[in-house]
C-alpha cells in the first residue's frame, strides 16, 4: 500500500512535466467530464449513496481566455433502517470562465469562476450555484489528458430556504481540438 502512494503522484508528476505539444490556443474546444461515486456505509446500518457526473464545453478567446457550458447531474440514495429509504436527484446548468496560466508543456494552471441554476428534486431546496475553481489541466497527448481541480461553491436556498457552501476535489479527463 505504501508503495501505491508513492508510485502514483510520481508518474502524475512526470506525466504533467513531460515536454509536449499539447499547449492550449486560441480557437481551441475543450471538453471535460469528471465523475464521482461515494458510498458510505455506516456502523449502524445506515448508507448513503452519491454519484455524480460533470461535463465542461469550453471555447478558449484567447490561450488564456476559456468561457464555456456546463451539465452537472448529481443522485443521492440515503436508507436509513427503518425509517429512510429514499433518493433524489438534480440537475444543474450553468456557465464558466477560465483563466487559464500560459505554460509551456503538458501543464497548465487555471483559475475560474462558475454559475449554475439548478433543478430536479434538489432544486426545490436550492435555486443555484456560485462558485470559484483552481486546478491543472495535463495534457501529455495532443489532444487529450486530465483535469483535476478543487471548487468551492455557494448555494442559494430557494422559497427563503437556507443558504450552504462546501468545497470538492475533483478528477476527469479532458479532449481539445
Amino acid at each position: 500500500m505504501k508503495l501505491v502512494r508513492i508510485v502514483i503522484p510520481a508518474a502524475l508528476a512526470l506525466v504533467a512535466w513531460m515536454p509536449s505539444l499539447a499547449a492550449l490556443e486560441k480557437g481551441e474546444k475543450e471538453l471535460t467530464g469528471t465523475v464521482s461515486y461515494d458510498k458510505l456505509d455506516f456502523d449502524d446500518d445506515s448508507k448513503l449513496t452519491t454519484t455524480t457526473l460533470n461535463v465542461d464545453f469550453g471555447y478558449l478567446l484567447t490561450a488564456r481566455h476559456e468561457i464555456g457550458g456546463r451539465l452537472f447531474y448529481s443522485k443521492v440514495d440515503t436508507e436509513i433502517p427503518p425509517f429512510v429509504d429514499d433518493s433524489f436527484d438534480s440537475t444543474e446548468l450553468g456557465v464558466f470562465y477560465h483563466f487559464n496560466f500560459g505554460m509551456e508543456g503538458a501543464t497548465t494552471p487555471f483559475i475560474g469562476a462558475f454559475y449554475n441554476t439548478i433543478s430536479g428534486d434538489l432544486g426545490d431546496e436550492l435555486d443555484s450555484r456560485l462558485g470559484l475553481e483552481g486546478g491543472v489541466k495535463i495534457y501529455p497527448w495532443e489532444n487529450g489528458g486530465f483535469i483535476i481541480k478543487g471548487v468551492w461553491s455557494q448555494l442559494t436556498g430557494a422559497n427563503d430556504g437556507p443558504d450552504a457552501d462546501g468545497l470538492g476535489l475533483f478528477a476527469g479527463v479532458g479532449l481539445k481540438w
